[in-house]
């Protein structure tokens, strides 16, 4: 076994070693940058693990889980470093879209102090459309409510006058009932009208002869009011009384109330004709071999064709990529003086497994890299063709919560090759990196920056 070879397994197995440590040690020897909060809500609304936390707009942590209580649900966030929530805010459930995923948002209120984690603290619910349902049927109940409390504002006195004026209203349906003698020979449609509004206004003279008794004090205040209403009445009974004469004498009137009432048949037909056709066209079963009544079969196949691109959408939605792109230097060994690297992750979100692409040394040979890897907290490994050879890969450190992350590739080229690469965040995106590589014939140092996407 060669030097290198050696030499490699010895860095894998400090490597796995390294890792084994933080893994019994509960993850003691990495220090997070943030804190939990629990949230406590009456329901969930379908926001699953993983989902994002905003902050007034910014997305500022993600939910770590949720489960269920005696009263509602309990949500444990995850809250980035430096995110101080003041007392007073607002916690709730949102979806983001109509295909977008649920969130949980948060809106800062004005407090001077902040919430102490892990809490907890109260959440609610935005209103669903059965909320306003509910609320637009209290209001209808208060209305009528409202109207039973009018009963009875009129006193005796101005009952004997609303009776004496009900009492004149016979007499107007005796001279419509004369009048309707007069217009047997227009048209059955015109018969049917004139018994129907006969029979509405008896029915109407029974109600109110009901409501007569619940009216006293009505009457008390709008005295002059219905004064005024009884003279308008009897002004109206005035000017019926003479269209009803019109009619008996066979006037220019009658002959103009007659053309109306054909009018108004030949509109109903014509109405009725196009009800027909509009069924016959959409609605039909069989269809007549042009395009006819198809319309429930097409809007089946818009149906389907919405939920598919639906599907289509949110799978997209689903997919992550992230990547990063270095600059190096070399500082020892020979070879070019600067390359460039590249490397993309594709994955799912809530998943673990990812595709890895990725390109190495641009400029001076260029390696190209396809292999699948799979991600646990703060430990990738991936295997498959790395930098243009079989071999393997291992990642260690999270980012997010810990700013020195290690990076080892190890690559069958002829006699084995290997590289291990440490990593300084100076911030969520870009840092310093330093870089070591052992080839068959070489050994070569790297410094440089790098930038994640």
């Amino acid at each position: 076994m060669k030097r290198e070879v050696k030499i490699g397994l010895v860095v894998f197995l400090g490597l796995a070693l390294l890792a084994g440590l933080i893994f019994v040690s509960g993850g003691r020897l990495v220090r997070q940058r943030g804190y939990i909060l629990e949230v406590q809500l009456p329901e969930a609304k379908g926001l699953p693990p993983g989902a994002p936390v905003y902050i007034s707009g910014v997305e500022t942590g993600y939910v770590e889980d949720v489960f269920l209580t005696d009263r509602g649900v309990t949500v444990s966030v995850f809250i980035k470093e430096g995110a101080n929530i003041p007392s007073d805010s607002k916690f709730f459930v949102q979806g983001g879209g109509l295909l977008g995923e649920a969130s949980l948002q948060i809106r800062r209120g004005s407090s001077d102090t902040f919430i102490v984690p892990p809490g907890p603290v109260k959440g609610t619910t935005t209103p669903d459309v059965w909320s306003v349902i509910e609320e637009m049927e209290r209001n209808l109940n208060s209305l009528r409510s409202f109207i039973d409390n009018l009963s009875g504002f009129i006193d005796d006195e101005e009952l004997e006058d609303l009776k004496r004026a009900m009492k004149r209203i016979p007499s107007f349906l005796e001279s419509a009932e004369e009048a309707s003698e007069s217009l047997k020979g227009l048209s059955d449609e015109g018969k049917v009208f004139l018994g129907d509004m006969r029979g509405r206004m008896g029915t109407f003279l029974d109600n109110a002869n009901g409501m007569v008794s619940n009216m006293n004090e009505i009457l008390a205040e709008n005295r002059q009011a219905f004064k005024e209403t009884m003279a308008n009445a009897s002004d109206l009974v005035a000017r019926l009384s003479a269209m009803a004469e019109e009619l008996d004498r066979g006037g220019p009137f009658a002959a103009d109330v007659k053309q109306l009432v054909k009018n108004a048949s030949d509109a109903a037909v014509a109405f009725e004709r196009f009800v027909v056709e509009l069924e016959k066209t959409f609605f039909s079963e069989g269809g007549d071999g042009d395009g006819k009544g198809n319309l429930p079969k097409l809007l089946e196949d818009v149906r389907q064709t919405q939920e598919a691109a639906q599907s289509a959408l949110k799978a997209i939605q689903k997919i992550e990529v992230k990547g990063d792109v270095s600059l190096r230097g070399k500082s020892f060994g020979r070879g070019e003086d600067a390359y460039m690297d590249v490397n993309v992750a594709l994955g799912i979100k809530n998943r673990q497994d990812f595709l890895l692409f990725g390109v190495d040394d641009l400029g001076d040979g260029s390696d190209f890299t396809f292999s699948y890897g799979y991600r646990w907290k703060w430990i990738s490994i991936w295997g498959g063709l790395v930098r243009d050879d079989l071999g393997v890969g291992l990642s260690l450190g999270d980012p997010t919560s810990f700013p020195i992350q290690l990076i080892g590739k190890w690559w069958d080229d002829g006699s084995g090759a290997w590289s291990l690469e440490g990593r300084y965040n100076l911030n969520d995106r870009y840092g310093l990196l330093f870089r070591h590589d052992e080839f068959d014939d070489e050994r070569r140092e790297s410094v440089g920056v790098y930038y994640k996407f």
